[in-house]
């Protein structure tokens, strides 16, 4: 990767031990910060000249839908009804080359900015062909992602495979519903954020589907679950007037009993 001296940039450092500056240089070394300090001299390093501009760690976006960027523009000020009853149908008109090229291009522009580090909620997984496209999309822009292959139905056998086959050194990081795997570090980190084990008779799951989060929920031992299901609205006519009974029939499957619904939910 080579050699780079980053110098005279404002430098938002987000460590304690070396605070901020207001000129600084920064050393990188094969894609890792070496030293950051007010002057460096590194003679085998490509220098950047930075002065005037702000340098800080790469930027973490924790929700995006890749594959949604060459169709952005197509519902751009749409509030909830619009998106979920117009725009989600899209998925049925692509194919795995369409995840591909948006989640290729939303993956650079995402660098461009300073994004480094992206949360993928690839709803558009309608196979396997899908995510390995979406997945090798990313692979090849080189940001680092959490990939979420999400609104499918539990596949542990093909998930594993993917798993193993596009795990790149670590660079590209696999996790979601109903997978236990997510649910203990969701845990983990509640009872990290508590100071102490909580109660799992406590704990209130808070999902969006309910193939994926009734089954996840229950293997990982948590029995109240709350589900916001706009993603099951057209399916179930909840745009219109929704039948309790095709709603219970959906919940039935997982396992899970309906405890109650509200036709409509807003704050």
């Amino acid at each position: 990767m080579g050699s780079y001296l980053i110098r005279g940039a404002q430098a938002v450092t987000m460590d304690d031990t070396l605070g901020d500056f207001v000129a600084a240089d920064i050393l990188v070394r094969d894609g890792t910060i070496a030293a950051v300090a007010p002057a460096i001299e590194a003679g085998d390093a490509e220098v950047i000249e930075a002065a005037g501009m702000i340098a800080l760690p790469g930027i973490i976006d924790a929700h995006n839908c890749l594959w949604q960027t060459t169709l952005r523009g197509y519902v751009p000020n749409a509030w909830s009804d619009d998106y979920f009853g117009k725009f989600l149908p899209l998925r049925l008109r692509t194919v795995p080359e369409d995840n591909f090229a948006a989640t290729y291009v939303g993956a650079h522009e995402m660098l461009s900015y300073g994004v480094t580090t992206v949360v993928d909620y690839c709803h558009n997984a309608r196979g396997p062909g899908f995510a390995e496209a979406s997945l090798e999309a990313l692979r090849e822009s080189g940001i680092r992602h959490v990939f979420t292959y999400s609104f499918m139905s539990p596949q542990p056998d093909l998930f594993a495979s993917m798993e193993e086959r596009m795990a790149h050194g670590g660079r590209i990081r696999m996790a979601g519903k109903p997978y236990r795997q997510i649910y203990d570090e969701a845990l983990r980190l509640a009872d990290a954020a508590a100071g102490r084990p909580l109660a799992r008779s406590r704990i209130l799951a808070i999902g969006d589907s309910v193939r994926t989060d009734a089954i996840g929920a229950a293997n990982a031992g948590l029995d109240l679950l709350f589900i916001t299901g706009s993603i099951h609205a057209q399916e179930l006519d909840a745009f219109g007037a929704p039948d309790p009974e095709a709603i219970r029939a959906l919940v039935s499957p997982s396992g899970a009993r309906l405890k109650g619904f509200m036709p409509r939910l807003a704050w």
